[in-house]
């Protein structure tokens, strides 16, 4: 009779291992061995779920490591011999892939692994988001945040929490999603008129004095009926002369 042997079958849906007693007769053991690395379908659905698993190694009585070790201790007392062969496959190629949502505010290197998932870098989730590949998305759960989208089989993760998102808007790109906060500018307007303004020249002495004391004048007989002036002036002349020099002084320009 052959030494007795240990399979342990990794499941990589699961991430956990299958111990399995494949019989203690050569035929048995050299099928196990030769299945090294080839992935298999356990035909006993009572006690093998229809999962794929992965024939890493074999272990020998007596164990020699701690892994083989428990490999004994674990398996099964049934003789497992009816398992089905399927394509050598990796654990990259058996695993389903993952929906990535990446923040557009996060600087996110998709190569870099594994990802800090959070809502403010990245989120998985259970959606299928075939249909909005290549555009950016708003979710119910995180209404402030935008999210592009990342598909991907070969991502290692560590123990993160999968969820379902509800999406409510689409977007072309991450400009377009994030919102811009509204600055409100307040301007002050130079006044029109700044009649403080006194240059030395006498030219614009003589128009100013002239402009304030006739329109004064002007004031006086509106409001009390005085009218102390006794040459008529033309009030309209004397505006336009006034807008001229002022005009030269804020210009710095001679008329």
């Amino acid at each position: 009779m052959a030494q007795a042997i240990c399979v342990p079958l990794y499941n990589c849906l699961t991430d956990t291992y299958r111990y399995v007693r494949p019989g203690n007769s050569s035929e048995y053991q050299n099928f196990w061995l030769s299945a090294i690395g080839a992935t298999v379908r356990m035909n006993d659905l009572a006690n093998y779920p229809e999962d794929i698993y992965v024939v890493q190694s074999t272990c020998n009585a007596p164990p020699t490591d701690e892994f083989c070790q428990q490999c004994f201790q674990n398996m099964g007392s049934a003789v497992i011999a009816n398992i089905e062969f399927v394509e050598n496959l990796s654990c990259e190629e058996i695993l389903p892939p993952l929906n990535f949502l990446i923040n557009c505010k996060a600087n996110i290197d998709t190569e870099q692994r594994p990802f800090v998932i959070s809502p403010d870098t990245v989120l998985i989730v259970t959606n299928d988001l075939t249909l909005y590949q290549g555009g950016i998305i708003k979710i119910e759960e995180y209404p402030d945040e935008c999210y592009s989208i990342f598909i991907d089989q070969n991502v290692a993760l560590e123990d993160a929490e999968l969820v379902t998102v509800t999406i409510t808007e689409r977007y072309d790109d991450c400009e377009c999603c994030v919102e811009k906060p509204v600055v409100i500018t307040r301007t002050i307007s130079e006044p029109v008129k700044d009649f403080t303004i006194s240059l030395d020249e006498q030219c614009y002495i003589e128009t100013t004095e002239k402009f304030s004391t006739n329109y004064y004048n002007l004031y006086l007989e509106k409001a009390y009926g005085i009218n102390n002036y006794c040459d008529y002036q033309d009030l309209l002349k004397l505006w336009v002369e006034k807008e001229l020099v002022d005009y030269q002084k804020i210009n710095n320009n001679p008329l």
